[in-house]
């Protein structure tokens, strides 16, 4: 039996038809479906088989499931994703699934807009992460931490104590980064264009804008991402 506690998320993995299978996050769970958070969600009608991976418990499926929703909200990366339904679930696979079921917490309750605003303006929902990049300019290189990651973008932050960094760089600048992950090791190279340069106390900001991600580069950015939900919910 799972242990009593209460869960916000829980990994899983979902093997699509071709074999593929993706790591992601459960944020929504209830015995008829799922909510999955998802940068790049499968198209609708795709039958995907469902392992719940809830930390320190046993995991539960796999559960035959259908893409029955697809959700983006450019305001909260947990709420982006698509919604699977649950046709049949065998007896001993419900009864797991119902304990687990019992501990996850109510969905947050979904906000309505009375006005444009700054979300609106996104296409895609941006995840709060701490993570590494080797920055690379045409003027020289520097190191950076990486505030906020999108599946478009990335603002960097660098420490204005270090005066050969951000006056390498200019607007429209293409550069080249390597953004770094302790935990889990990762280490992913992109192209990228500078959209902004600002200056703070202690620190300047640097809003970047990727260039030409391929699906793999794309699918290991929404890995970084999805961890970064996962910490925040742990509270790491």
């Amino acid at each position: 039996m799972l242990e009593r506690s209460t869960i916000s998320v829980c990994r899983a993995d979902c093997v699509l038809p071709s074999g593929d299978s993706l790591c992601l996050l459960v944020s929504e769970l209830s015995l008829g479906g799922a909510f999955i958070v998802s940068m790049k969600p499968p198209p609708l009608g795709t039958r995907i088989a469902l392992m719940l991976l809830p930390d320190g418990h046993p995991p539960v499926g796999p559960i035959d499931a259908r893409v029955i929703g697809l959700r983006l909200d450019p305001a909260n990366a947990k709420r982006s994703g698509f919604e699977l339904m649950f046709p049949d679930v065998d007896d001993a696979t419900f009864e797991d699934l119902a304990v687990l079921v019992a501990k996850f917490e109510a969905p947050e309750a979904q906000p309505r807009l009375t006005q444009r605003g700054q979300a609106e303006k996104r296409q895609f929902p941006r995840v709060t992460v701490d993570l590494s990049a080797h920055v690379r300019c045409p003027l020289g290189a520097f190191v950076a931490r990486v505030k906020n990651l999108s599946m478009t973008g990335a603002m960097l932050v660098v420490d204005t104590g270090d005066p050969a960094s951000p006056a390498l760089l200019s607007p429209a600048m293409e550069i080249e980064l390597t953004i770094v992950s302790s935990s889990p090791p990762e280490s992913i190279d992109v192209r990228a264009e500078v959209v902004r340069l600002g200056a703070g106390t202690g620190a300047a900001g640097i809003g970047v804008r990727f260039l030409d991600l391929d699906e793999v580069e794309a699918r290991r950015l929404e890995g970084l991402m999805l961890q970064g939900i996962l910490m925040s919910a742990l509270g790491r």
